[in-house]
């Protein structure tokens, strides 16, 4: 779509219509002798060169209208979506496809498709007309101690944290085409920290790695949702880097399992729900083994000396126990 506020200049006022670079120059009068302002040439110019649709929006146009596709395109569209394979992740998938659940959280070791089901039902949504934008955040501790010190855009000091999101993203739509959404804030890429005093309408938010957010970021985040829209948090509560100091992804959860509620959903995954490598699956396997044999050894020497074991005291040694074995 061309945009005379941002793509057009006016040159030469005596001259023809010609094209510099993405710069439009307008030049010369009108068909009919007339005089033409900047509206005028750019309708002219847009009616001899009629802008092609992107392959995005062509695809919007198309799956907007899913009750009219025959059965063969609904299936061509569908094969692009990874299906669940486990109960857990058909239980996730349940949840993200009920407009009715606003907030839907899952937890859980790595290679489970947290990130990823969470992710391509925001982009089903978006292609599909239900959503106008996405956005994607991720409150990495080291992103927001250092993104202001990194060169380039937001979205560009963002890219490498956002890295995954961006491969689920390339499997549906094209680098290319994802690059043009960005710029058009159709994709949005937005730290917690600058979400304060914003609200999103006829949107998915998707917040991935959450357990190294703070209570008030969780706090923020929750509270940022607005018409039409949906978040969706995720997290491995056993991969917080904010070391001694309580994460508001797990503060959360426990505040929720107190009360019911019909619009916010949690799936808890465990390690026998990895759909990666089965080398992954071995990984998970043998660190969980060698903190659960920590926690042990302390509750095993704390009996023997005749006092209580301190709980927290205990999984941060268990946790030092990990980090050592790691």
């Amino acid at each position: 779509m061309y945009d005379a506020s941002n793509v057009f200049d006016l040159f030469d006022p005596t001259s023809e219509l010609g094209m510099l670079g993405n710069r439009t120059a307008g030049r010369g009068r009108g068909r009919k002798g007339k005089k033409q302002t900047e509206k005028d040439i750019m309708k002219e110019y847009m009616m001899d060169h009629p802008a092609k649709p992107s392959p995005w929006l062509q695809q919007r146009k198309i799956y907007e209208n899913m009750q009219y596709l025959s059965a063969n395109e609904r299936e061509q569209f569908e094969k692009k979506f990874t299906k669940p394979k486990n109960p857990s992740q058909k239980k996730l998938a349940a949840y993200l496809n009920d407009p009715s659940r606003k907030i839907v959280i899952s937890t859980g070791p790595a290679g489970t498709g947290k990130t990823l089901f969470s992710t391509q039902s925001a982009i089903r949504g978006l292609l599909t007309g239900t959503y106008d934008k996405i956005i994607f955040t991720r409150p990495s501790v080291s992103v927001d101690e250092e993104l202001g010190f990194l060169p380039g855009t937001l979205e560009e000091k963002m890219a490498p944290w956002m890295r995954p999101l961006y491969d689920i993203l390339h499997a549906h739509i094209t680098p290319k085409e994802t690059a043009q959404l960005i710029e058009d804030k159709v994709i949005e890429i937005c730290p917690l920290g600058f979400m304060r005093g914003r609200t999103f309408k006829n949107c998915c938010i998707v917040a991935d790695e959450m357990q190294n957010c703070s209570l008030s970021q969780m706090k923020l985040i929750l509270t940022r949702i607005g018409e039409n829209t949906r978040l969706f948090i995720t997290g491995d509560l056993e991969q917080c880097d904010r070391l001694g100091e309580r994460n508001g992804l797990e503060d959360f959860l426990e505040k929720i399992r107190k009360r019911r509620s019909n619009s916010i959903s949690s799936v808890e995954f465990e390690i026998c729900d990895v759909e990666r490598e089965n080398v992954v699956k071995e990984v998970l396997e043998i660190y969980a083994a060698a903190e659960l044999e920590a926690r042990t050894m302390y509750q095993e020497l704390s009996s023997t000396s005749g006092s209580e074991p301190d709980t927290e005291e205990a999984d941060t040694e268990s946790s030092e126990a990990v980090e050592g074995a790691k």
